[in-house]
């Protein structure tokens, strides 16, 4: 360490340059930088410092330039540099349940990056008055002036086009990794000026780049992506993605209350969003500030050079995604639907559920999935699957930060389980919550929540291909008046009589309401009334109205309340009650029109809170149920959902506060879809487990009480031979070799071996299936054909799920018994030392006991 520390000392006595500042840094620099210079001895190893040194004895900003529109630019020259989080925990401002109180996952790991060919950026962030030589009518979102804000990416480099088509240079936007390294301009602290914010006229760094930290969000070139741990050179991101970068502040904003009581969008100026290794994002292409309803703060700076010459990474989707068969599905080879069906499944392992960030990091998931999966919807997809996307948030925080994502999993046509939940999306910085699926004829919407985006009630996006692919996600852009309301899209979608589309959030207090669209989701309003239920559900009846059912801690004498709309939501009529017993946080029904013409409705028969809200008197039954109506909701037959699952909070410990306040079944934040075989599929969450249930209408009028009509191994064997399916990418080479055991009335049984193949060639997948189990071993492979993760299935129902480094050594074990863990987990770094260890008992590791504190 005594020599690293003379080699330092020697590469700064030869760095003149760091005193001959111009354009007034001079002061601000060397006041601030002197300290900053000596790179701290407590870093793990000589590499990291002598990468460190390169970057700092490589770069310099003597050569600047001004170009027509009056942009300083600055020539920032080659080097190298570590890119990533600068430590594992910082403390930069107080605690709550929405801050981030530590380096993202996102963050990390931390790698070697090389610059490898100089660049010019602009001094500043592009102010308005220059925004507008290109867009005159611009106006700015504020919050940050001069400079301009509330750009979205796609003007930026439209900006950056014209500019350059003007001057016949070549203007871009920064790349991710040039942004940091001209941000950390040769140190590796916190941000520029060490482990603090400098003041806002100090914010110039020594390389003379002004408004790194304290200027608006700055939009990268980069789609947003998870990092590598390998050394880059010239890195430009993925070749696609749900968000382009930002860096040097948060893309979420924050709405208050102004002095007048009204509300107020302003940005988040937290210093943890500041720092140099900061990654946010959002769509690329959002509604201009003055015709939509997306407020963000972003603004950009540009960069006067060609692209560089590397070549993205490929960003691959995760595999509920991938292997998609595209052979629609005969929906006729079903169970008879005069003869009751029912079947039960866990839809959600744990982990996943319910456990801690790092758990599911440990046991093979990534690090994105935070601990809790619930609020998610679930839709059949044309070649038979079925598809649910739910939002996962971490225990320790609240279902509103900025740390939440969407996850899917999808149960493949002719399997008996589930794939593994994996990440559907994640925008980096933003809330992300509550999921909406519905199938559109053939097109499958999907559209979620999440807060700090201004006022937008959801954002959506489509797949035309069984939710292999999917569109570009884009907020919905508000025309006219909006009343209250709450960015929690719930579980009803539908069209109405002339195409309208309606699409179900709820409002504040105890209410919902319905979005419509009349141009294909091009814009949407305000329908303008409110039902008299959180989280409630609707379905278009045969009259022409529409009933909302439900929800939250809205009873009347105990009862849930309901109500109807002749106008498409305009307007509803007086709240009555319904003879379901009212319900609470951690609960929402469904109410679902079926095939046959009948209404379909499922719900708890007590809240979570049992003793604060006590059912009513003459209802005696406790847990789930489901019920038919044959009048449209004048009467009903109940049914008891006898297999529902208690409360994942459920301790068998009784307290009269708090919740959970009972172990009976739930069906948690619940949603349901018919598909076209006439079978019911009910997604259950907050259940320990969550559950998926399918039934048909037979069996709800039956006396059956748990599973039935499901065939034995013996009955699936004898079945007619085996078919085979073979599909191809659309230039002729293999995608998927499956095979499957059929009959004429039953579900197809996946039976043999399954192999997935990528576009360009290559084994991208394989496993085998007995009777719709997989047995032996289950290979995912990387575009390079080294195995990413293999899970080994033993005849007992025990699993063994290995994840592997990009070397080939292992980074993961974890055992497993059915769909929940169960033994010793190991996690290695990739030296091959532990990381972490943990044993798991049902899915929860042994040494943590406490109780649970989901939120609604």
């Amino acid at each position: 360490m005594k020599q690293i520390a003379k080699i330092k000392k020697n590469q700064l006595e030869k760095r003149p340059h760091v005193q001959m500042r111009v354009g007034g840094c001079l002061g601000v620099a060397m006041r601030m930088v002197t300290a900053r210079c000596i790179f701290s001895l407590v870093l793990s190893s000589s590499v990291f410092l002598l990468a460190r040194m390169d970057s700092f004895a490589e770069s310099s900003t003597h050569d600047a330039v001004t170009n027509s529109l009056g942009i300083r630019l600055l020539q920032i020259h080659p080097g190298r540099f570590m890119m990533g989080a600068e430590t594992d925990t910082f403390d930069l401002g107080p605690k709550n349940a929405e801050s981030k109180d530590a380096p993202y996952k996102d963050e990390m790991p931390v790698h070697q990056v090389q610059i490898s060919k100089s660049f010019q950026i602009s001094e500043e962030p592009v102010t308005v008055e220059q925004f507008k030589k290109f867009k005159p009518g611009f106006v700015s979102a504020g919050g940050f002036e001069p400079y301009a804000t509330g750009v979205s990416w796609t003007d930026a480099m439209r900006f950056c086009k014209w500019l350059g088509e003007k001057e016949g240079v070549s203007y871009r936007l920064p790349t991710e990794a040039e942004w940091e390294y001209s941000c950390r301009a040769g140190t590796s602290s916190l941000f520029w000026s060490g482990t603090k914010l400098p003041k806002l006229e100090e914010d110039c760094n020594s390389w003379g780049l002004k408004r790194m930290h304290l200027g608006p969000p700055q939009w990268c070139l980069d789609w947003y992506g998870d990092y590598t741990d390998a050394m880059q050179i010239d890195p430009v991101g993925y070749d696609s993605g749900w968000a382009r970068v930002i860096r040097g502040g948060a893309s979420r904003s924050l709405k208050i209350k102004s002095e007048t009581g009204e509300d107020k969008i302003i940005p988040d100026t937290g210093a943890v969003w500041a720092r140099c290794a900061n990654r946010c994002g959002l769509m690329p292409d959002l509604p201009d500030f003055e015709t939509g309803h997306a407020v963000h703060f972003t603004g950009f700076r540009i960069v006067r050079a060609e692209m560089p010459g590397s070549k993205p990474l490929p960003a691959i989707a995760k595999w509920p995604f991938r292997g998609v068969s595209q052979n629609p599905a005969d929906w006729a080879k079903s169970p008879d639907s005069a003869k009751p069906y029912f079947k039960a499944r866990v839809a959600v392992p744990s982990p996943p559920d319910f456990v801690s960030v790092d758990q599911c990091e440990a046991v093979g998931f990534s690090p994105a999935m935070q601990g809790k999966m619930h609020s998610g919807g679930i839709t059949w997809c044309e070649n038979g699957d079925l598809l649910a996307i739910s939002f996962s948030s971490n225990l320790e925080k609240s279902e509103s930060a900025p740390s939440t994502c969407m996850v899917a999993t999808r149960l493949r046509r002719g399997a008996q389980d589930w794939d593994m939940p994996e990440v559907f999306y994640k925008i980096p910085g933003l809330n992300d919550q509550s999921a909406l699926l519905w199938n559109d004829h053939g097109k499958i919407w999907f559209f979620g929540g999440g807060r700090d985006l201004g006022d937008v009630p959801f954002r959506f996006t489509q797949s035309t291909n069984n939710g292999a692919n999917w569109s570009e996600l884009q907020p919905a852009v508000v025309k006219g008046k909006m009343g209250s309301y709450v960015a929690q899209p719930i579980t009803s979608a539908f069209r109405g009589p002339d195409g309208t589309i309606y699409v179900a959030t709820d409002s504040r207090g105890g209410h919902s309401l319905l979005w419509a669209s009349k141009d294909e989701g091009k814009s949407w309003f305000d329908t303008g009334g409110r039902t008299a239920g959180r989280h409630s559900t609707f379905a278009l009846l045969k009259d022409g109205r529409i009933v909302g059912v439900g929800g939250k801690d809205t009873a009347i004498d105990g009862y849930m309340p309901q109500v109807f709309s002749s106008d498409f939501g305009k307007t509803w009529s007086t709240p009555e009650k319904t003879p379901f017993p009212g319900i609470g946080s951690n609960q929402r029904p469904k109410i679902l029109r079926l095939a046959s013409g009948r209404l379909f409705f499922v719900s708890d028969y007590q809240n979570i809170r049992i003793f604060n809200s006590p059912p009513p008197a003459d209802v005696k039954e406790r847990g789930s149920f489901v019920a038919l109506s044959d009048d449209e909701g004048a009467t009903w037959k109940f049914k008891r959902l006898a297999l529902a699952t208690p409360h994942n909070g459920w301790t068998g410990v009784e307290k009269h506060t708090g919740k959970p306040q009972h172990g009976f079944g739930t069906v948690g934040y619940c949603d349901a879809v018919q598909s076209p075989d006439g079978l019911i599929q009910l997604l259950c969450s907050k259940g320990k487990p969550s559950m998926h249930f399918t039934m048909n209408e037979a069996w709800i009028l039956s006396s059956e009480t748990g599973e039935a009509g499901l065939e034995s191994e013996s009955e699936i064997t004898t079945r007619t031979p085996i078919v085979e399916n073979e599909e191809k990418w659309p230039k002729g080479k293999r995608m998927l070799v499956e095979s499957f055991r059929q009959t004429s009335k039953a579900l197809p049984v996946l039976d043999g071996r399954m192999v997935c193949f990528y576009e360009i060639g290559g084994k991208e997948y394989e496993v085998t299936y007995r009777n719709g189990k997989k047995t032996g071993t289950e290979t995912y492979y990387g575009l390079d054909g080294s195995p990413l993760w293999k899970r080994d299935y033993a005849p007992d129902g025990t699993m063994v799920w290995t994840t592997f480094w990009p070397d080939g050594s292992r980074k993961s074990e974890s055992h497993w018994k059915g769909p929940m863990a169960e033994g010793i987990t190991t996690l290695w770094k990739k030296i091959g030392t532990v990381a972490q260890t943990y044993t798991f008992k049902d899915g929860r590791d042994t040494a943590i006991k406490k109780d649970a504190t989901a939120e609604d």
